[in-house]
């Protein structure tokens, strides 16, 4: 199969990005109307959207390094882990240091969003790379 052009990709991966993130939307929102009112917290948007910048990013460069060079792809691939791991941890480090009295729902939050837009993103690796 012949890959998709960058650009191409980069609408195709939007797409479903955003489609994916809808979904998750909307299944928090209902867990926090009906469970867990009181933790809801605004802050759970920008989380929402900062998991979905640094995914489709990510997600573009290892196309664009998979498509240019597949054998480059496992070293750029353990380069960005790290870098991103420790986006994610400043992210975590500032907003915990601002406000300690939301640390746990927050935490979970965090937690649960890594987890599941990780998988997304193993997910997404792992049609591109097969094809």
């Amino acid at each position: 199969m012949i890959p998709l052009p960058i650009k191409s990709y980069s609408t195709f991966l939007l797409k479903r990005l955003s489609i994916f993130s809808i979904i998750i939307f909307s299944i928090s929102a209902f867990v926090f109307i009906l469970l867990f009112k009181s933790y809801y917290n605004n802050i759970y948007t920008l989380l929402l959207i900062f998991n979905i910048c640094v995914t489709y990013i990510l997600l573009l460069v290892f196309y664009k390094t998979f498509i240019e060079s597949p054998e480059k792809f496992n070293k750029i691939f353990l380069f960005f882990l790290p870098i991103k791991l420790l986006i994610y941890l400043i992210f975590f480090g500032v907003y915990i240091f601002l406000n300690k009295s939301g640390a746990i729902p927050f935490t979970i939050i965090f937690l649960s969003l890594y987890l599941v837009f990780s998988v997304f993103e193993v997910k997404e690796i792992l049609r591109f790379s097969k094809n």
